[in-house]
């Protein structure tokens, strides 16, 4: 295209000409192939079309025209573009994969604190200090009293159970839309795996 571009300046004297040689050679000496990124190798080619684009307006095709150098530029144009959707597309899948795998120690820590508020037995005990431990052989022979440390073995019960929602909605609030289905599907295994072992809890 430079050589073209020289060769119709040697007849006809232009600024958009003398435009087109200055973007050439900046683009020949500044750019490279290999560590340019995508985007500036666009930049530049589309500011070269339009310079073409604005010369063949004004020229003769027979005569004068940059016709053919400015289709190649276009197909390149396209060819590029393309590849940067495509080069988008991957990157944003292996930036997904990368915040999953960082999620995922996020993802531990919430099973190990699930099953320790549901299979911890001490979880449900609240504490009573000062109280004497014959008190609680009497309470078996208190149906009263049974009916209390039931209700309240019932509160203790509700109470871990909404620090277990309230945990789980706030893991899933704060997730980000990259890891948010892997997120839901984590909470899905960890639902199944809770209930394979609650039932072995059980049978044994």
């Amino acid at each position: 295209m430079q050589c073209r571009v020289r060769d119709i300046l040697q007849e006809y004297e232009s600024p958009i000409l003398n435009d087109l040689i200055f973007l050439t050679n900046y683009m020949l000496t500044t750019f490279n192939t290999q560590t340019t990124p995508l985007m500036k190798l666009l930049t530049g080619m589309e500011l070269l079309l339009e310079k073409l684009s604005e010369w063949d307006s004004y020229s003769s095709r027979k005569l004068n025209s940059c016709h053919d150098e400015t289709q190649h530029i276009k197909q390149l144009i396209i060819r590029y573009r393309k590849l940067q959707i495509l080069s988008w597309r991957n990157l944003l899948t292996h930036r997904r994969l990368k915040m999953v795998r960082e999620d995922f120690q996020d993802c531990v820590r919430l099973l190990h604190t699930i099953e320790r508020q549901i299979f911890d037995t001490n979880m449900y005990r609240p504490a009573r200090q000062g109280e004497p431990a014959r008190r609680g052989r009497r309470r078996a022979a208190n149906s009263s009293k049974n009916l209390i440390v039931k209700r309240k073995s019932e509160q203790e019960e509700n109470r871990v159970e909404l620090q277990i929602f309230e945990l789980i909605d706030l893991f899933i609030r704060d997730s980000c839309l990259g890891i948010f289905e892997s997120r839901l599907k984590f909470l899905q295994i960890v639902s199944e795996n809770l209930e394979v072992k609650y039932e072995l809890m059980l049978n044994n």
